[in-house]
């Protein structure tokens, strides 16, 4: 299908909107990171940036510690990105969603598109793309974490893929597999995911890959001693600890998530998309794009393993909702479009009718969304507000950055990438650690015992949301926040 100047139009304009409502849905009124773990892959990348990569301790906290960093491609971006543009990391990181849901949202069209040869088949999986929900349990494309930046490479993925087993294409396939372990690179589980897909359609393309092999024999043979370096990277000294350690990496319990929410994936991805996903695996399968068909299977079954085990291996259970979801966009997109076609030929002879049936359809397909995640769409308390980045810019500026810093509890991811300051302790999420059940109770204890921790940490200041009146203490600051040198004998 050749495209005219209204089909760039709308493309462009769904891109647009992609990003206004990505941007406005967490970022309108609250211009830093949102989610701890932006906040802590943010601090993560900072360090990378300013004291080297994979240093052995925790930079949130100062202390000794091995972090084996999984997602290295999504920090290396951050670094790099920060350090090639001079932007400030904190301020700027609020756009990086916004940013990749346009990508992503381009990705996607280009993908469905080029493998149905239906234009709008990819701008009606770009729309329900960017209806899908967020929240801070599922995450998805209103939060910048390496699942996020990882959502465009899986579609690109599929379509090279998809694309050089048609053609027969050796370099596509070869590129295509270079996606995947930049992906793996990015967030190890949007690879794995993809793993057992990409094997049934080898197993229907088995000819194809034995000329594969014989062009890129020296590739299968490097695979082994690839993933025996993996396996020395990962090794702890004894095999009881590493398989521990590799147990931890791929079996998650419940609770995982700190808030753990069972959803029901119908409700939360929409009715009326689910029962369009359905048609459209009788679409898919007789356009032979089973690579969608399995992939959601796969997705769905990972979340269906957990509601039954109340377990899940490989992927989170809150993350592979969001794969689930992302995983049937191809198939809403397909049995939509069918659908539509099938009431066009009712109404062939009516404009007016095709038009609003068209309309109808978008507006029972984007409506007919979950409402309980709402109830998790925002924290119950912010990481930090403009007042607390003042304090923490005020510290940096007037104290350096060699402090430990005694900070309200949900404000600790945010202390490292604000002033290069320490914490006491450290909300659990990419990292954590410190004195967590002393940094909770600290504004409520007594002066004596809030002396007593400060020395315990080696805490030179304290930032308080509120006076704090203790002889042990000396205010230095008072402009919204309170910042208090601690007094040493």
């Amino acid at each position: 299908m050749e495209l005219k100047g209204y089909h760039y139009l709308i493309l462009g304009l769904l891109l647009a909107f992609a990003f206004f409502s990505t941007y406005s849905e967490t970022h309108l009124e609250y211009p830093f990171p949102y989610h701890h773990d932006e906040w802590q892959h943010l601090g993560i990348s900072m360090q990378a940036m300013e004291e080297g990569y994979n240093k052995v301790y925790n930079p949130f906290l100062g202390a000794p510690g091995w972090h084996a960093d999984l997602e290295s491609g999504f920090h290396l971006f951050l670094a790099n990105i920060f350090l090639m543009t001079g932007l400030n990391p904190v301020l700027s990181y609020q756009y990086l969603a916004a940013i990749f849901a346009v990508i992503t949202g381009f990705v996607i069209f280009l993908c469905v598109y080029r493998l149905t040869g239906k234009f709008y088949a990819g701008i009606l999986a770009l729309i329900v793309f960017i209806s899908l929900k967020s929240n801070v349990n599922i995450l998805g494309k209103s939060y910048f974490v390496p699942m996020t930046m990882a959502m465009p490479f899986i579609f690109l993925f599929i379509l090279f893929f998809l694309t050089s087993l048609k053609e027969k294409s050796h370099k596509k396939f070869l590129f295509s597999f270079v996606l995947l372990f930049l992906i793996f690179l990015i967030h190890p589980p949007s690879a794995i995911i993809l793993g057992i897909p990409v094997l049934v359609e080898i197993l229907f393309n088995i000819g194809f890959m034995e000329k594969i092999y014989e062009k890129f024999r020296f590739f299968f043979l490097a695979l082994p001693f690839f993933a025996l370096l993996v396996f020395l990277l990962l090794w702890k000294g004894e095999w009881q600890a590493t398989l521990g350690y590799f147990s931890d990496l791929l079996v998650f319990e419940q609770g995982w998530g700190k808030i753990e929410i069972a959803y029901f994936l119908p409700a939360l991805y929409g009715w009326a998309a689910t029962l369009f996903a359905v048609y459209g695996f009788v679409v898919a399968n007789k356009m032979k794009l089973r690579f969608f068909m399995i992939f959601a299977f796969v997705s769905i079954g990972m979340t269906a393993f957990f509601n039954i085990f109340g377990f899940a291996v490989v992927i989170p259970y809150s993350r592979a909702i969001h794969y689930s979801m992302l995983s049937l966009l191809p198939l809403t997109a397909l049995g939509v479009l069918s659908a539509l076609q099938l009431v066009y030929r009712k109404i062939e002879n009516n404009d007016a009718l095709q038009t609003l049936a068209c309309f109808v359809f978008l507006l029972i397909v984007v409506s007919s969304s979950y409402t309980l995640d709402t109830q998790y769409k925002t924290y119950g308390q912010l990481p930090l507000d403009r007042q607390d980045y003042n304090a923490l810019i005020w510290i940096k500026e007037t104290y350096g950055s060699d402090n430990v810093l005694v900070t309200p509890y949900f404000m600790t991811s945010a202390v490292y990438p604000v002033s290069g300051s320490k914490a006491i302790s450290l909300i659990p999420s990419q990292m954590g650690g410190g004195l967590i059940e002393e940094n909770l109770n600290f504004y409520t204890y007594t002066c004596d015992k809030q002396e007593e921790i400060a020395g315990q940490a080696n805490a030179s200041l304290v930032l308080s949301k509120l006076p704090i009146e203790c002889s042990f203490l000396e205010q230095v600051y008072s402009r919204g926040d309170f910042v208090y040198s601690v007094r040493t004998i």
